[in-house]
């Protein structure tokens, strides 16, 4: 692929992905030779070495990281996971703060409560169409229908369990591989993820 075809294919990825660095800058997504001189690059989240490509920090000294700050593409995906999940949080508090306003915070919190947003979130997810995650989940595992249909179960029910739970920040509720693998092709697909999210959140 030429150099022009790479650039293109970068700027499309990161115009779908848009991620934070852990100081608040927009991290953009460039090959490790664009960036820097040396030969030695790393993720400094996970520490994997010479990413193909990262996300890096344009404000590269800050009173969070002295020597700039990367992410490989697998760990820009978790963030991003974790960042649309807080930006939604965020969206819908103050609407949230306003039809709670008067209530006794505690009560929102029982179990009555957690019962009817559960079956909410369930009905709503009813209504979503899945079709295409299944069969992208099928395609990347070679899977059969039976089970692409209970892992993409599962995974609504992991979702629920955030949303009923405001889990927001991921410290709560961890999916199992297979739960995390279609969350990440879920993820791929922005336009559709955002929307579940916007049911969810």
């Amino acid at each position: 692929m030429s150099t022009a075809n790479n650039e293109a294919a970068l700027l499309s990825l990161g115009n779908h992905f848009k991620v934070n660095c852990v100081c608040g800058t927009e991290m953009v997504i460039k090959q490790p030779s664009q960036e820097y001189n040396t030969s030695g690059t790393w993720c400094d989240s996970c520490k994997a070495k010479n990413p193909a490509f990262t996300y890096y920090c344009p404000a590269k000294h800050t009173t969070f990281h002295s020597l700039g700050y990367d992410y490989c593409f697998e760990c820009a995906v978790k963030q991003f996971k974790i960042q649309t999940i807080a930006r939604y949080r965020q969206q819908t508090q103050q609407s949230q703060v306003d039809n709670d306003e008067g209530k006794d915070n505690a009560s929102n919190d029982n179990g009555g409560d957690r019962m009817e947003r559960k079956s909410m979130f369930e009905q709503q997810l009813d209504l979503v169409n899945w079709s295409a995650l299944q069969i992208r989940y099928e395609r990347h595992n070679l899977a059969m229908a039976k089970q692409s249909l209970a892992v993409l179960a599962e995974y609504k029910r992991f979702l629920i369990i955030k949303a009923v739970n405001h889990d927001f920040d991921a410290t709560l509720c961890s999916p199992s591989f297979c739960i995390d693998e279609m969350w990440h092709l879920h993820v791929l697909d922005t336009a559709h993820y955002n929307e579940t999210m916007k049911v969810l959140f």
